[in-house]
């Protein structure tokens, strides 16, 4: 998926406004593979026997794999991270243009695969920095783009927006 991503991105244009959502599919599944990559880092030491191997040494097999996993997790998180701000900006470029679709759905999955990746590795690096920055809160959906307001026109969505608004 990731070859046939990187090749067409320099040699075509973007897609259209309201699908270009669509770009944060690539985040998904580098985010969950920088998120495994680390847990199993994290347990490798306890898991993997000393002996696995038959390596005679002083330094343990699974300390050998979370030496190997926890740089490899980061190293694809960052790539991962690369993909997602290639998103962000292709979406904000043509934010004023956009329109409902349901590839609004495809932020929200990726963009959790991403927390979890990084929740993962700060986990593993004992940073809780990292995990301050990977959560936080923000308004994901906004009054008026619903899937249920298709066939209305603007003033008949502000006029029920402002009538759900208001205190009872």
């Amino acid at each position: 998926m990731y070859t046939l991503y990187l090749s067409r991105l320099p040699r075509s244009r973007l897609t259209g406004e309201s699908k270009r959502l669509g770009m944060f599919v690539a985040v998904g599944s580098a985010g969950y593979t920088s998120a495994t990559l680390a847990a199993l880092g994290m347990d490798g030491p306890r898991v993997i026997p000393p002996e696995f191997l038959s390596i005679d040494s002083d330094m343990r097999t699974g300390d050998l794999w979370k030496a190997f996993a926890i740089p490899t997790a980061t190293f694809i998180w960052l790539l991962d991270f690369w993909f997602f701000a290639l998103a962000v900006c292709a979406c904000l470029r043509g934010s004023r243009h956009m329109e409902f679709s349901l590839d609004w759905l495809a932020f929200v999955f990726p963009s959790v695969e991403l927390t979890t990746g990084t929740v993962q590795i700060a986990d593993a690096i004992g940073s809780s920095a990292v995990k301050g920055v990977a959560v936080w809160q923000k308004k994901v959906l906004w009054p008026g783009k619903d899937v249920n307001l298709e066939g209305l026109d603007d003033q008949e969505v502000s006029y029920e927006l402002r009538q759900e608004q208001q205190p009872s």
